[in-house]
């Protein structure tokens, strides 16, 4: 997922260690965490917050943490 606006975006077939996320220039993670039933399926999603006061929700995938994020430049 590229070039998230504002509002941010959902994203409901994440493959860790195959799919990334990059964000437009400026724009970064506020590695706030939140993990909850974001669509009702009961299965833990992720909310991550980015600086520009959007979120981005990652369906299926509840065991993130900061390490699993790399800043490419």
């Amino acid at each position: 997922m590229e070039g998230l606006s504002t509002r941010g975006g959902r994203i409901n077939d994440f493959k860790m260690g195959i799919d990334d996320i990059r964000l437009e220039a400026g724009v970064t993670l506020l590695f706030t965490n939140v993990k909850k039933d974001l669509d009702s399926d009961g299965q833990a999603d992720t909310k991550l917050l980015l600086s520009n006061g959007g979120s981005v929700e990652i369906l299926g995938i509840d065991n993130l943490t900061e390490a699993d994020w790399a800043l490419i430049a």
